[in-house]
């Protein structure tokens, strides 16, 4: 098994790891199922699926990058792009969970606001960390520093909106009675 990937240039090589092709194809992967759902964006769902495979390769993309090509300076920009990338994945799960269950029209302004408006707020705070310490309690330039109350108060909010979409979507096949409805 090869331990790395060396991508040379004149000026640089870089190391991939197994994991970094994993995670690069991966991203490769959501790319593809997002054009997909493009070509098909009047079904349920299609469209915050669009959403969530942008976000999703985003995500994936910046947490390579922070690994394999980060200087000190390179890591609160990645950062932003990775907290960019979590924070709207997890709010296209959500609107992926609610369109696709047939919710879509019971659900209020201000729920699609707050869909909105938490990866917002987190990429703010993820940016703005050095000033209020709320995202990271050190500095992200010098290691992996540790997480502070913001951080947690996303997590939590990730875990209700994807445990809810859960929720919302097998209750939709529960009502449905058969297993591939249209």
């Amino acid at each position: 098994i090869l331990d790395s990937v060396r991508l040379c240039d004149k000026n640089m090589a870089l190391s991939l790891t197994p994991q970094h092709v994993v995670l690069l194809s991966g991203a490769g992967v959501a790319l593809l199922l997002g054009g997909y759902a493009l070509r098909h964006r009047s079904q349920s769902g299609a469209r915050p699926l669009v959403v969530i495979t942008v976000a999703v390769t985003l995500w994936l993309v910046a947490d390579v990058a922070r690994d394999v090509v980060a200087t000190g300076v390179m890591m609160r920009p990645l950062a932003v792009l990775l907290y960019l990338g979590v924070s709207t994945t997890v709010a296209g799960w959500g609107a992926f969970a609610i369109e696709f269950s047939g919710y879509r029209s019971r659900v209020s302004r201000p729920v699609w606001v707050l869909l909105a408006v938490e990866p917002a707020a987190s990429v703010l705070l993820v940016a703005t960390n050095p000033i209020h310490r709320l995202w990271y309690t050190g500095d992200i330039t010098t290691g992996v520093p540790g997480v502070g109350p913001a951080f947690w108060a996303h997590t939590v909010y990730a875990y209700v909106l994807v445990v809810g979409g859960i929720a919302l979507l097998l209750w939709r096949l529960r009502r449905k009675q058969t297993l591939y409805p249209r």
